[in-house]
């Protein structure tokens, strides 16, 4: 037995002095990657103009009222050279661990998505929580805007998408996962949110939004559109709803917002999509004098208009055939499964009849009285 002991002792001694130092670096030694852009180039050889936002660590609030940030930016044939070469740029490991945002440049979506996001979805160091977003007119340019109302240890854009910060019907927020797995699943387009900034007060606009087609750019919802989607995906229970009836102006501002829908395919009929809409919500401005005796007019006139605007908007997506909302995925999801589902939905989807019923209640006329 102590013979068994000493072999097994001698073992691991030897096996000890065989095995390397682990790979951990001090932070101080690490550049830690907070947002990567990629934007595309003229050049064949090197089609890909990769931009990292490094964060800077500064002294304290008073020392640093504003982030600091460094860039690092390099035209490359792939994003995996363009990574490592861009190591060799700074005296620090570039660490992906931080980087939330992927920010894409209009030149770049007219390609194959699933080759240009193949590496975020390999390595395993880029996070599949991570935002995804299109940024007008580049990547480049959004990841260098830095608002006034930046804070040291805050990020604005991570305040746009997390709901940390802002909240708002009219931005789509669009996780690495959902956006791959859209990618790749029939019945579901991605959608990705569009930045923009502005010159002069150096700020963002988030407020549309883009839906792809096939892996490339295919329709561009302006901001009420971005509202309507974001309400019918059930994405944000809060929303505003504006009404112009004759000389009557008001706007309800909806706080429980529930939506369902069923498709319908009948023998020798035209398939319609039943969809319920039911919005609750108080007045939040009018251009009249509200009282409690005529809240069932005012519910009654948003109904209306809720109800063509989410029509209309179902007609615009049919119209381009992007289906964002996944109608696709629901009827295959409801049918018995064959090698023609697919091909079923792609004929029933251009003739599909929308029977949206949309319903308002206005439960308050504010607090004035």
């Amino acid at each position: 037995m102590n013979r068994k002991i000493l072999f097994l002792v001698v073992v691991v001694l030897t096996s000890m002095t065989l095995i390397s130092g682990c790979g951990f670096k001090d932070i101080d030694k690490r550049g830690f990657v907070v947002a990567v852009g990629v934007d595309g180039t003229k050049n064949k050889k090197k089609p890909y103009r990769l931009t990292l936002k490094l964060a800077v660590p500064t002294g304290t609030f008073k020392q640093s009222p504003k982030p600091t940030y460094a860039y690092l930016s390099i035209e490359s044939a792939t994003l995996a050279e363009g990574i490592r070469i861009l190591k060799t740029h700074t005296d620090k490991e570039l660490d992906f661990a931080h980087a939330k945002v992927i920010v894409l440049g209009e030149s770049i979506l007219e390609r194959d998505m699933k080759e240009t996001f193949d590496i975020f979805l390999r390595r395993r160091d880029f996070q599949g929580i991570a935002w995804i977003a299109v940024g007008e007119p580049s990547a480049e340019g959004i990841l260098k805007t830095n608002p006034t109302t930046d804070l040291p240890g805050s990020n604005a854009l991570f305040n746009i998408f997390s709901n940390e910060g802002t909240e708002s019907a009219y931005i789509v927020t669009t996780y690495l996962y959902d956006f791959s797995r859209r990618l790749f699943e029939a019945g579901l387009d991605p959608i990705l949110p569009i930045i923009r900034t502005t010159e002069k007060t150096n700020e963002y606009r988030t407020n549309q939004a883009i839906v792809f087609k096939d892996d490339k750019k295919q329709l561009k919802l302006n901001t009420e559109d971005t509202k309507f989607y974001n309400i019918l995906s059930e994405n944000e229970t809060k929303a505003d709803i504006e009404v112009s009836k004759k000389e009557l102006l008001f706007a309800i501002a909806a706080n429980n917002i529930k939506v369902n829908y069923k498709i319908l395919t009948p023998a020798n009929k035209q398939p319609v999509l039943k969809m319920n809409i039911d919005i609750q919500g108080i007045v939040e401005e009018s251009t009249e004098r509200v009282t409690p005796e005529k809240l069932k007019d005012y519910s009654r006139d948003a109904s209306e208009v809720a109800q063509k605007r989410f029509t209309h908007f179902l007609k615009l997506l049919q119209e381009n055939e992007v289906d964002p909302l996944g109608f696709g995925l629901r009827y295959k999801a409801t049918r018995l499964h064959n090698r023609d589902t697919e091909a079923e939905w792609q004929r029933i989807y251009p003739q599909l009849k929308f029977d949206v019923n949309a319903k308002v209640k206005v439960k308050s006329p504010g607090v004035i009285e």
